[in-house]
């Protein structure tokens, strides 16, 4: 994962639990844009991501139990936002 100058993130690699947002379980093996939004930071965790909009809202998607902070363990395949924290 990866955020180009301008925010647009990046995403490729193994994607089995969803971890590069693109809404499918298949992997990617070149960086693809995910989405139009800026994105200001970014962390990877252990089949999940974590990433800051430009807005200052927190986003999570991928593995899910509870680290995503939605309030739920499910799996996400695409960024969802947390909860306010």
């Amino acid at each position: 994962m990866g955020i180009q100058s301008d925010g647009s993130l990046f995403t490729w690699g193994s994607n089995a639990a969803g971890q590069l947002g693109n809404g499918s379980n298949t992997d990617v093996k070149t960086p693809t844009q995910l989405g139009k939004d800026a994105w200001s930071d970014i962390g990877a965790g252990a089949d999940m991501q974590m990433a800051i909009k430009s807005d200052g809202t927190l986003w999570g998607w991928g593995l899910n139990n509870g680290q995503l902070g939605n309030g739920t363990d499910t799996p996400l395949t695409v960024p969802t936002r947390a909860g306010n924290p």
